[in-house]
């Protein structure tokens, strides 16, 4: 992806540092379409996180378009697995349907691409990170 502007640099910015380290996360924005491009140039497996709702699976699409291109660009770049967040754990019935709706927009992938495991979501916890300017 390099020289294709700011994905390239963000690319090769991770690249550069990447044999230092054993693993480089980073955790991109929704919208932030040129950071995801970068590190998708510069990723080896890619873990997307969704909230049970519809707009989340709008943001999947997209994710799931700029994958299909990095790839071309990044042979070695592989989806490592979609993870719910932000629900309550007695939500079975969301969560249920929230996998399947995920599934049906991944078509063609394996069941297990929809990691069981989700992060729950503890109101007070958020209201109080939010509030305090932490990050969880």
């Amino acid at each position: 992806m390099s020289g294709r502007g700011g994905a390239g640099a963000y690319s090769d910015t991770i690249k550069a540092i990447a044999s230092q380290y054993d693993f480089v996360f980073v955790d991109c924005p929704p919208g932030g379409h040129i950071l995801q491009e970068g590190v998708f140039g510069a990723a080896r497996w890619v873990l997307v996180p969704a909230k049970t709702d519809k707009g989340s699976l709008a943001g999947l699409r997209d994710i799931a378009r700029r994958f299909d291109v990095a790839h071309e660009i990044n042979p070695d770049l592989e989806l490592l697995g979609v993870f719910l967040f932000g629900t309550q754990s007695s939500a079975r019935r969301v969560i249920r349907e929230a996998r399947a709706d995920i599934l049906k927009e991944l078509e063609g992938l394996d069941d297990s691409i929809v990691l069981t495991s989700f992060i729950r979501q503890v109101e007070a916890a958020a209201r109080d990170e939010r509030e305090m300017g932490l990050l969880a």
